[in-house]
């Protein structure tokens, strides 16, 4: 996820674009001014669940705030055969690599760490939802439907 600092920056950019101030934000997502301060100056980790509140109030996606790009993974996406789980970790720099068995696995400080089935289903929903909301947006094409096939790690 993105520093502190990213998101509130993004949520200060989504939110101007709206044209609602801080204390509209804050009364739309039951949380006071305050919050919505220290959220934008980057100075509190913000709760998933609230991440998402403020996203939908700002007609924006969780990834979005997070500093993601549909342009930085979506044409990957329509490629034929893609995962889109795949494509958007290898889009953020993550290096990225199938096992044997299909496992997915992450580099992080040169160790192969698996990405377990629930994070994986958790993240693809995510990149899913993402993705059909950016193509609804920008007018691309439906790029893909969930299922419930997953090469992630049990």
């Amino acid at each position: 996820m993105a520093s502190n600092k990213t998101i509130g920056n993004n949520i200060k950019s989504y939110r101007q674009k709206k044209g609602i101030t801080q204390k509209q934000l804050a009364s739309l997502i039951g949380k006071t001014e305050s919050s919505i301060q220290k959220y934008e100056a980057g100075k509190v980790e913000i709760p998933k669940n609230v991440l998402i509140k403020i996203a939908k109030q700002l007609d924006c996606s969780f990834l979005q705030l997070n500093g993601i790009n549909a342009d930085d993974f979506l044409p990957r996406l329509k490629e034929a055969n893609t995962d889109p789980v795949l494509v958007f970790l290898d889009s953020i720099g993550y290096k990225v690599s199938v096992g044997d068995t299909g496992g997915v696995f992450i580099e992080i400080f040169d160790e192969e760490i698996p990405l377990m089935r629930k994070q994986y289903n958790i993240l693809k929903e995510q990149i899913i939802s993402y993705a059909k909301f950016a193509t609804e947006r920008t007018l691309y094409p439906p790029i893909m439907e969930p299922c419930d096939d997953s090469p992630a790690t049990e």
